[in-house]
């Protein structure tokens, strides 16, 4: 799987699930197995996102659920989504490489 569609999948329930609960602020009493197995998803995705350290706008993810699910335009074209998954897998990946060359550095001093 690609990582742009890895984190896709990632995240696209987690889009569902902000969507159903007013921007993840509201309170909802888990009586139902749908809305159990709706928090089940939410939280394995949250996790998901906190171990990658990524950061959403809530809002903006339920106003994306929102225009998807009531057949609104996106307001990004195809070609703006792919550029800003592609940025934030960019920014990403550079993020990883310093993290690598500092710890590469420390062990080095260590070993010295």
């Amino acid at each position: 799987m690609k990582p742009s569609h890895a984190l896709v999948t990632l995240v696209a329930p987690l889009m569902l699930l902000v969507s159903c609960t007013t921007g993840g602020k509201k309170n909802v009493e888990l009586k139902t197995d749908e809305q159990k197995f709706s928090y089940v998803v939410g939280t394995q995705v949250g996790q998901g996102l906190k171990e990658q350290n990524l950061k959403v706008d809530v809002d903006v993810v339920a106003m994306a659920i929102g225009d998807a699910i009531s057949g609104t335009p996106p307001r990004l074209t195809q070609d703006e989504m792919r550029n800003v998954m592609m940025g934030i897998q960019k920014k990403a990946q550079e993020k990883q490489m310093a993290d690598a060359g500092q710890n590469r550095a420390k062990g080095d001093a260590f070993l010295a």
